[in-house]
């Protein structure tokens, strides 16, 4: 999902590929909505827990992200947006 092996991709293409203008506000957007996600993770899930149970939590966390990667493959499975820059 994520990790230094993904960082360390997404920062040099994000420091060689993008303006120099660009790349501390791409970082700073960057950061923002991972921290954005980990404040609503955090806010839902004792509230799903509660709902669904947490079996029923984690098989939805995990349909939600093979979905996401789904939907992810579908939209650069032909390598266009790497080659887009």
């Amino acid at each position: 999902m994520d990790g230094p092996t993904q960082d360390i991709m997404v920062a040099t293409r994000r420091q060689t590929v993008r303006e120099l203008d660009t790349i501390a506000a791409g970082a700073r957007a960057f950061v923002a909505v991972n921290q954005a996600g980990l404040l609503f993770t955090l806010l839902a899930s004792p509230i799903l827990f509660s709902v669904l149970g947490v079996a029923r939590t984690a098989m939805a966390c995990g349909l939600a992200v093979l979905l996401v990667s789904a939907a992810g493959l579908w939209r650069f499975c032909d390598g266009s947006a790497i080659r887009r820059g």
